[in-house]
């Protein structure tokens, strides 16, 4: 980061510990927002997939059948954060070279503000761990840049399920989310998947720092982000 070089540089984390420490070596001025912190997830916090379809298989169900409106018993929802995080998308509107560093489920709302998605794929945003997304604003959107930073992470990515009945059992519910799949929208690039919005061109930054502008797809490609 030091090496960026970035003019007037300012960090923004949650108030949770995570990303405070992940931010701590970085030489810039620092920001703690309430409203950056993760979804509250109620009665699941800390629960991963499986654990809540084991324990709480109707609200799996229900979360499942509309992931932005559900809220967690005890918790929030999609709608609930996008609320939450409206006066920090209104500053980033205003601000230049902001470094947020912040959950799975905030930078969803985030990317899904700045990347004009609806409510309904908000929650199926693709967020990779341990990388670095860049958004450019342009003049017809936000040129977005993947940087991933060559930390070993799981893929925690979940596709929307095409099963959400609430009988289904919890193999049915998982079957899913273990397999890996099409996506014709995707770009594979030899550092990471890309994916297009609205449009715009987005890049990605391989290890080395070169960047690689290709994609498939012309004036005719579908354009939504997934």
């Amino acid at each position: 980061m030091d090496a960026e070089n970035i003019p007037d540089l300012i960090v923004w984390t949650s108030q949770m510990q995570r990303t405070i420490q992940t931010a701590s070596k970085i030489d810039a001025p620092k920001e703690q927002w309430k409203a950056l912190n993760e979804i509250n997830a109620g009665i699941c916090e800390g629960l991963t997939y499986f654990e809540i379809g084991e324990r709480y298989p109707d609200e799996f169900a229900a979360r499942d059948q509309g992931k932005y409106y559900y809220r967690y018993p005890g918790g929030e929802s999609y709608q609930d954060l996008v609320a939450r995080l409206e006066p920090v998308i209104m500053e980033l509107e205003r601000a230049e070279n902001v470094l947020v560093v912040c959950h799975q489920a905030v930078a969803r709302c985030i990317l899904a503000y700045f990347l004009n998605k609806d409510a309904e794929d908000l929650p199926y945003t693709k967020v990779p761990l341990h990388t670095v997304i860049k958004l450019t604003p342009m003049a017809y959107g936000c040129l977005m840049e993947c940087i991933p930073l060559n930390i070993d992470a799981v893929n925690t990515h979940r596709e929307k399920p095409k099963n959400c009945r609430p009988d289904r059992t919890l193999s049915e519910a998982l079957n899913e989310f273990l397999e890996e799949p099409a996506d014709t929208n995707k770009v594979r690039t030899k550092s990471e998947i890309v994916y297009r919005s609205g449009g715009t061109k987005i890049e990605t930054v391989d290890a080395d720092g070169n960047r690689v502008e290709d994609y498939a797809g012309g004036a005719n490609s579908d354009p939504s982000f997934i």
